[in-house]
């Protein structure tokens, strides 16, 4: 039979192996979620660069474009929303 010291320490192996397991599962989601993240922003990033580039040829567009042609962007717009 096994003395009360030996229970004790297997107990305490045993709950030591149980919060071990534990950390290792929260940090395998603490690194998908950081995957997850770094992929959402480099996305983000992309959509980010591709509106800029956007919004510059409108802009140039705007800037060099004779009235009737900006009435037409306006006319168009309002199509897009309504």
């Amino acid at each position: 039979m096994a003395s009360e010291t030996e229970q004790d320490a297997a107990a305490l192996r045993a709950e030591i192996e149980r919060q071990q397991a534990e950390a290792q599962r929260l940090r395998d989601l603490l690194l998908t979620r950081d995957e997850e993240l770094g992929e959402a922003l480099a996305r983000m990033a992309v959509v980010e660069h591709r509106d800029a580039r956007v919004h510059r040829v409108i802009d140039l567009v705007r800037a060099h474009a004779p009235g009737f042609v900006r009435r037409a962007a306006r006319f168009m717009r309002g199509l897009r929303r309504g």
